[in-house]
């Protein structure tokens, strides 16, 4: 409806990945005769569809976290990056955090695509805030985004998003 109307800006896919891991499906695994390889063909050929169909508006979507995901950014305008940087359950070990930082870099140069970093640091613990943002801040290119929403389920603007981020090039 609303593309017939031209009140349409945008798409956004949630849990758009390019395999089925055990952790998603909250049932015995395989829930279903799954061929991992016809699911992969499968969501291309979607992803193609709706890219095709919705042009010029853009298309976005959600699960580039998991790998082997990165191949749809040549096909979409952006994507979301959950989780990154701030776990639910906390920071992450240092070894987790040169992860996400190179993870980051990494989907970054394999397209134009956008693609929004979103951290899950809590919004009273300002120290968690900043740890997030500044990890964002060594990176930061043109094509990479970045928010905190603790939980998502809030959209605020905290006083260190009002901090220029035209620092200068990345560490």
């Amino acid at each position: 409806y609303y593309l017939d109307t031209g009140n349409y800006d945008g798409l956004f896919l949630d849990n758009t990945i390019l395999s089925v891991p055990e952790w998603m499906v909250d049932c015995p695994f395989p829930p279903f005769d799954y061929d991992s390889l016809l699911w992969r063909a499968a969501v291309f050929s979607f992803i193609n569809t709706l890219k095709q169909t919705f042009d010029p508006n853009p298309v976005y979507i959600n699960g580039i976290a998991v790998e082997g995901t990165d191949s749809l950014l040549y096909i979409v305008d952006g994507a979301m990056y959950e989780n990154w940087v701030y776990l639910l359950t906390g920071p992450p070990t240092l070894t987790k955090w040169k992860y996400f930082e190179n993870r980051a870099l990494h989907l970054s140069s394999l397209s134009s695509s956008k693609t929004l970093l979103l951290s899950n640091a809590p919004k009273e613990n300002p120290q968690a805030r900043i740890f997030a943002l500044s990890s964002y801040l060594l990176i930061m290119k043109e094509n990479l985004l970045f928010y905190n929403a603790d939980r998502y389920d809030y959209l605020a603007l905290l006083p260190e998003m009002s901090l220029p981020m035209l620092l200068g090039n990345p560490v």
